[in-house]
């Protein structure tokens, strides 16, 4: 997303979701630019920032290992969660549940 809030993947996901009339939604974002776009669009969101990997770096690793510790967060606090991502590649006919885990110590790999 650019940081006038057009174009990308992120403002696609936005659109669709106001257009089905969700009303209890929120975005984390994961650097200023996306959160100041948010903010500009009235869009809920929570600014985290990304968590750092083994080798130091907030890589796109890190990002995504991420996710776990913060569906966790929401969890333990007694909200519902829903993690918008493609599965379809992974999931294959006659599969009732498959699994993935970017996660790369205890804490993130559950």
């Amino acid at each position: 997303m650019l940081a006038d809030g057009r174009f990308g993947m992120l403002k696609y996901w936005i659109d669709g979701v106001q257009r089905a009339g969700v009303k209890n939604y929120m975005v984390i974002a994961i650097d200023d630019g996306v959160a100041a776009a948010l903010k500009d669009l009235g869009v809920p969101f929570w600014r985290k920032d990304p968590m750092a990997t083994a080798d130091k770096a907030a890589s796109n690793h890190g990002i995504s290992a991420m996710k776990f510790q913060l569906i966790r967060e929401f969890l333990v606090l007694g909200y519902s969660v829903l993690l918008s991502d493609d599965p379809f590649k992974f999931i294959h006919r006659d599969s009732d549940v498959e699994g993935m885990s970017d996660g790369f110590d205890p804490q993130t790999a559950y």
